[in-house]
Order: C-alpha cells, then structure tokens, then sequence
C-alpha cells in the first residue's frame, strides 16, 4: 500500500439513534484492503474506494443490495 487517506466510515442506525461503524466486507475479494481515497457517488448510491499497488491503480465499487448488505459491485485495475 502507498500514501492513502483510509477512512472509517459510520453509518446512522434509525433504531439506535447512534452511529454504527462500517465494517470491511470480508466475504469479498477487493483491489483495495480498506476502505482509502473514499467518494461517494449520491445519485448512483456507490461508494468508492482507491488504491494503489505496485505499478497499478485499483478501484473498488460498494452499493447496497436489497437486503441492506454492503457488496461489491465493481473491481477494476489500471
């Protein structure tokens, strides 16, 4: 991994009235081991995640499926 912000994400429970933090999916196989260089696409509801490694650019692409499970969409190397 290289020069990254990484960032913890929390999401707002409705329920609890608290934050609850997102955890890394692990039943998954992303480019990126955490979630870093995070953007957040609101009209797609996608979230972002880049990285490096070696002499390659990663992108990973989480969403929501209908059971409110974080998956991930898209993978792609450059």
């Amino acid at each position: 991994m290289g020069v990254y912000t990484i960032y913890e994400i929390f999401i707002f429970n409705p329920k609890t009235k608290q934050f609850d933090s997102l955890n890394f999916p692990s039943n998954f196989s992303p480019k990126c081991d955490m979630f870093c260089d995070v953007k957040i696409d609101k009209i797609k509801k996608t979230l972002t995640s880049s990285c490096r490694g070696g002499a390659r650019n990663h992108t990973d692409v989480w969403k929501y499926d209908k059971n409110k499970k974080l998956i991930l969409s898209k993978t792609q190397s450059y």
